[in-house]
């Protein structure tokens, strides 16, 4: 028998693996769909941001292998707040053994994107990117952290004072808990939509103790008004916008009236929104987003920035929002 030789030999084994590797089906396929968007070392416009962190959301969407007929949107709402409650339950039973004091990290100030001061104005809350929510006195001295058993960051805030301190705190993904324990335990208030899309702000009323407002975009729906009488434990519907565009606002020092800004008109209510005056109009063609912003100073005096197309636009009115 003629000698085959070994370069050959392995050189017709090397070619059929190969070709078997080829033939092979995949072992985890997937359909084509979204690709996870690179990092970004440096801050992006601002709609490139938006559109980056919409691209990041729909390739974590697409990541799902849930049947269609499942909610699993529902299933990780229903996840989240059954840990929450875990976290309530474990930090409710523990005692404190030993005192621990930071000694680092004090040069990093991080993003901050609100605060708000207490009703009696001895101490103030404010909310950091990631770093959750902390309190120091009104000069900001002496920061401690209050979420630690909230995750997310805190985009927005109120204090008030109904029955004890009452902080209410919007977090990521458009969630709000209020805690009676200084961030011990955090919970869901009552009368907020299940299919809560944004909170858009949060304030208190400084002249009537126990009051907050709550302004939210919902699912499907166009934004409303909520309105609390115990510190931002339940919410009821005082108002409905005709878009899913709006703000509120409130006067920090004197209180006892709320302006909300519908699209491009301006409204007030002295009376929790039982009943609200119309005020003026902003003077643009149209917008897709409005922030409205005031200053205690004067009538008091009303910022509102538009979106108008791909830019945003700023307007003033120096007699309450009438003009």
């Amino acid at each position: 028998m003629p000698r085959i030789p070994a370069a050959l030999t392995w050189g017709t084994v090397l070619l059929l693996s190969a070709t078997l590797l080829l033939l092979m089906p995949a072992r985890d396929a997937r359909p084509p769909g979204p690709v996870l968007p690179l990092p970004t070392e440096h801050f992006l416009d601002a709609d490139a941001e938006r559109r980056h962190k919409a691209s990041r959301r729909e390739w974590i969407e697409s990541m799902h292998r849930t049947a269609g007929d499942v909610d699993w949107r529902g299933i990780e709402k229903a996840n989240g707040a059954a840990r929450q409650a875990e976290r309530n339950l474990a930090a409710a039973g523990k005692s404190a053994i030993s005192q621990w004091s930071e000694i680092g990290s004090r040069n990093l100030a991080g993003r901050m994107h609100c605060a708000a001061l207490s009703d009696g104005g001895d101490s103030l809350v404010g909310g950091s990117s990631l770093g959750g929510l902390w309190k120091a006195d009104p000069h900001g001295n002496g920061w401690r952290p209050l979420g630690d058993n909230l995750y997310g960051g805190v985009h927005g805030v109120a204090v008030s004072e109904s029955g004890g301190e009452v902080i209410t705190a919007i977090t990521d993904g458009g969630l709000v808990h209020y805690t009676e324990d200084l961030g011990a335990t955090w919970n869901v208030p009552s009368g907020i939509p299940a299919t809560l899309t944004e909170c858009t702000r949060v304030v208190s009323d400084p002249a009537n103790p126990g009051h907050v407002y709550f302004a939210l975009r919902q699912s499907g729906t166009s934004g409303k008004v909520f309105f609390s009488s115990d510190g931002g434990r339940s919410y009821g519907l005082i108002l409905r916008l005709t878009s899913a565009n709006g703000d509120i606002w409130t006067d920090r020092v004197n209180g006892g009236v709320l302006y909300v800004q519908k699209g491009l008109r301006t409204l007030r209510t002295f009376d929790q929104g039982a009943s609200w005056d119309t005020l003026g109009t902003i003077p643009a063609a149209s917008e897709s987003g409005i922030v409205l912003a005031g200053s205690e100073a004067g009538a008091p005096t009303l910022y509102a920035a538009a979106r108008v197309g791909s830019q945003w636009e700023l307007y003033r009115s120096s007699n309450a929002g009438s003009t």
